[in-house]
């Protein structure tokens, strides 16, 4: 594979990459349920490229017809889980007109998906252009293909509204979304001319990747975690997982010894875990070392307070021990009155 093909595959691995860096980052802060939402959508958006990645590697008719359903069946799933990304996002979840519209999408989203092995969704592979296999929809593709543009339009357009109507950080956030949304599907919808026959490559395939940085971007911008362990975890389970992963592919696809490959394949990813345990600890270790000195001084701290009885005093012990252990200039106090009503 040269040229044009390579690039493809190479824009289809970046938006794995993509997808695992959001899922690893806003897994550090799950409970969050804006977190949980955007770990549902990107995995699709995984599934969809590694899928993808698959499909332009694949050497035969049955392989690639195989790899590029699997895709479409995490397709499927991209508009419905962004869309209740985005409901959240603009809190709009107790609309009842928008909860219709859910269900209704939830629905759409099952049936396509258990007609997405079929024919009836993708009819067969045949070349075009660069591509050796590309897909012939089915009728159901077709559905599919316009249920996908009417959730796009509709998340455009909520969120457009929520900027309108909003200000300061809420706003800007939603600028974030906006310009996200519009990069990555619109440099993903760039697959779809080529399913009409009309011979436009997908040249935006790469962009799908470079949206969910922007999520990804928003979410350490409005501090929802540390950055430096964000990207630390990223990087840790990207090095592992490449070796795992990509030395029994090219001992697969170079060599071709995939019996051997299958076995290596087992026996790293039985490991695999615990080779990203034990260096994301290490790592860790080096990381928060600061920060568990600081807990130990408030710790230690705190049980001298128990001691002072006068309120003056311990704020003042208050500011002295918050001063040095985060070495900052200066520092304050705010206490409340509660029969004054008002705060010192």
């Amino acid at each position: 594979m040269q040229g044009a093909g390579m690039y493809y595959v190479i824009s289809s691995i970046f938006n794995c990459v993509a997808s695992l860096s959001v899922i690893l980052i806003c897994f550090r802060n799950y409970k969050y349920k804006i977190n949980k939402f955007l770990i549902i959508f990107s995995s699709t958006v995984f599934i969809w490229s590694f899928g993808y990645t698959f499909w332009q590697l694949g050497q035969t008719y049955k392989q690639s017809l195989f790899w590029i359903r699997f895709a479409m069946a995490g397709s499927i799933a991209i508009p419905v889980t962004f869309t209740e990304f985005i409901i959240y996002i603009i809190e709009k979840e107790n609309i009842w007109k928008l909860s219709i519209f859910r269900k209704v999408n939830i629905f759409i989203s099952v049936v396509l998906f258990l007609f997405s092995f079929t024919p009836l969704f993708i009819k067969t592979v045949k070349p075009i252009l660069n591509f050796n296999f590309w897909p012939v929809p089915g009728i159901l593709f077709y559905v599919y293909h316009l249920w996908f543009a009417i959730n796009i339009v509709l998340c455009w357009i909520l969120v457009f509204n929520k900027i309108k109507n909003s200000t300061g950080l809420i706003k800007l956030k939603s600028i974030y979304v906006l310009v996200a949304t519009t990069i990555g599907f619109g440099g993903g919808m760039t697959n779809h001319p080529l399913w009409y026959g009309i011979l436009i490559p997908p040249v935006g395939n790469i962009l799908v990747g470079l949206a969910l940085f922007i999520f990804t971007y928003a979410i350490v911008r409005y501090r929802l975690l540390d950055i430096k362990v964000a990207v630390t975890r990223v990087g840790i389970f990207l090095f592992v997982y490449l070796f795992v992963l990509g030395l029994p592919l090219y001992m697969g696809y170079v060599h071709k010894k995939w019996q051997q490959a299958t076995y290596l394949a087992v026996i790293l990813a039985t490991i695999g875990p615990f080779m990203y345990r034990y260096f994301k600890i290490k790592a860790e270790q080096v990381l928060l070392v600061r920060q568990r000195q600081y807990q130990r001084v408030i710790m230690q701290a705190a049980e001298g307070m128990l001691r002072i009885r006068r309120i003056d005093r311990l704020m003042r012990m208050v500011i002295k021990v918050v001063s040095k252990a985060l070495k900052v200039e200066k520092a304050g106090v705010y206490l409340y009155e509660r029969q004054q009503g008002y705060i010192n």
